[in-house]
């Protein structure tokens, strides 16, 4: 039997086509920028991979994507 190499998850930050810069959003987000990592969490739909991406994005921040 052939093994496959399966991955479970992505190490790369999805890009996002024209999403609207949240800068309320992005403010309190800043507020957080000291510590060693940021949970953000909402119902699904809610816009949550969005306003992360576009705030890496906008904020040229460095970063690992890790998705499971």
């Amino acid at each position: 039997m052939a093994r496959t190499k399966t991955t479970s998850g992505s190490y790369s930050r999805p890009v996002l086509p024209k999403a609207l810069p949240r800068e309320r959003l992005f403010r309190q987000l800043d507020r957080f920028q000291d510590g060693p990592a940021i949970w953000v969490s909402g119902p699904a739909g809610s816009g949550k991979t969005t306003l992360v991406s576009s705030y890496l994005q906008d904020r040229r921040i460095p970063n690992l994507w890790y998705q499971v």
